[in-house]
């Protein structure tokens, strides 16, 4: 316990420095993150068509407000927390520049305090891009979830794959990817501006995470994504023909779960 807060520190300091910088980066610089990044917001697209109310959603882990400001377009109120400072300053910037009145952001941390939310008040809440991996004894957050959660509501959980082909395969050459587990699976490495963060991370097989939700929730859906794309160079995707391969490939792997090859899986889950 005491190495993995050590290691949220870290986590925190990548946050501040990524901060002001991470929309312009972050998502440009490595390709399977972006992709990924995409494919996430793909979903919430999809999985809001199910939700019978649209009046309050929540983000968890909302970094810079990238899914928020998507949110905001569907919903009357839309939360974004973030247990960094930095990051919620920064979607506060972002949300002045786009006009919007319907977004709030706060600083929490979703691992140690409840959400500021009464029963049954939240129709769609959104813990993407692995932030459901970032906590280190899950039931507690999945229970406070499950509290706030409506009936007919939805979450999108995303957590790290300990079985991903990227961190299954010895690799001669840095895959185009911004994060990796190490070998003993028990931090993230994170490659930043030119800097290398180690932050702590619980990941789970496919089998074992499905197997934690379903003490909680309802699964509509499971994924894992990018499986090629993961593994290849950046340079790699400088060819668009390539990069269209990749992306119709790891689309057809995604709902494969027996295969499980992407760093992320992503499951939509409701009560």
């Amino acid at each position: 316990m005491e190495n993995w807060l050590q290691l949220k520190e870290s986590h925190k300091s990548l946050s501040a420095a990524a901060a002001s910088t991470y929309d312009d980066i972050y998502e440009n610089s490595n390709h399977a993150t972006g992709i990924y990044m995409r494919y996430e917001e793909d979903l919430i697209h999809a999985s809001i068509d199910h939700i019978p109310e649209k009046k309050v959603a929540v983000v968890l882990g909302s970094g810079t407000g990238r899914d928020s400001f998507t949110l905001a377009g569907y919903f009357e109120k839309v939360f974004g927390l973030d247990f960094a400072p930095e990051m919620t300053a920064q979607a506060q910037i972002n949300q002045k520049k786009r006009g919007l009145k319907n977004t709030v952001f706060m600083t929490l941390d979703v691992e140690q305090d409840p959400l500021p939310f009464a029963d049954q008040s939240v129709d769609f809440i959104n813990s993407s891009f692995g932030m459901g991996s970032f906590v280190l004894n899950p039931a507690n957050f999945f229970l406070e979830i499950k509290r706030v959660l409506k009936p007919g509501g939805r979450v999108i959980f995303s957590f790290y794959n300990s079985q991903a082909f990227v961190n299954q395969l010895e690799l001669g050459w840095a895959p185009a990817i911004s994060s990796r587990l190490n070998h003993n699976e028990e931090t993230l490495e994170v490659q930043f501006g030119g800097q290398n963060f180690q932050i702590p991370v619980v990941a789970y097989s496919v089998k074992e995470i499905k197997a934690e939700l379903e003490r909680f929730f309802g699964i509509h859906a499971i994924s894992t994504f990018p499986s090629l794309s993961s593994i290849f160079p950046q340079q790699f995707f400088e060819n668009e023909r390539v990069r269209n391969l990749c992306l119709e490939a790891d689309l057809l792997l995604a709902d494969n779960i027996e295969l499980a090859g992407g760093p992320f899986i992503v499951a939509v889950v409701g009560i």
